[in-house]
């Protein structure tokens, strides 16, 4: 992320991973790139939310999500229960100008405790392709795609 200059496009149910929000709070800030954009499943972040304000350390990523947050597009999915059926989006990428980092881990610090895959593709073609997808899930929950 840090190292983007052109585009960063985060798809993920969550982006609770520390240093993935301070990282993403500093691109936008330093308007490191002109293409930024993206989506998070609002309901898995809100209860995200509830448990980072039971730890004191963590109160301080609630208003950095929430600032983050207004510049992405949110799916509200139905809350998780063992019995109901799940329709959160499990999608996990970022999209850092030519290169896509995607597979099974989370976005969250509690991906770094569980056996989880990633994949790094240095390929423009690739990056596109997964940018211009990112795309289509923000216009399909209302979002715009691209802001600079």
């Amino acid at each position: 992320i840090s190292s983007a200059r052109q585009r960063i496009k985060i798809a993920s149910m969550l982006i609770s991973s520390h240093a993935v929000l301070e990282a993403l709070q500093r691109a936008v800030q330093n308007h490191q790139v002109s293409e930024f954009g993206g989506i998070y499943d609002s309901t898995q972040m809100e209860e995200t939310i509830q448990n980072w304000k039971m730890v004191p350390k963590n109160a301080i990523y609630i208003p950095m999500f929430r600032e983050l947050a207004t510049r992405l597009a949110h799916k509200v999915s139905l809350p998780y229960t063992p019995t109901s059926r799940h329709n959160f989006m499990h999608i996990k990428a970022i999209v850092c100008d030519d290169s896509v980092f995607t597979g099974s881990y989370n976005f969250s610090h509690s991906a770094t405790m569980n056996a989880e895959n990633t994949l790094t593709i240095h390929d423009k073609q690739t990056a596109d392709r997964y940018s211009s997808y990112v795309d289509e899930l923000i216009k399909q929950y209302g979002g715009s795609p691209v802001s600079g």
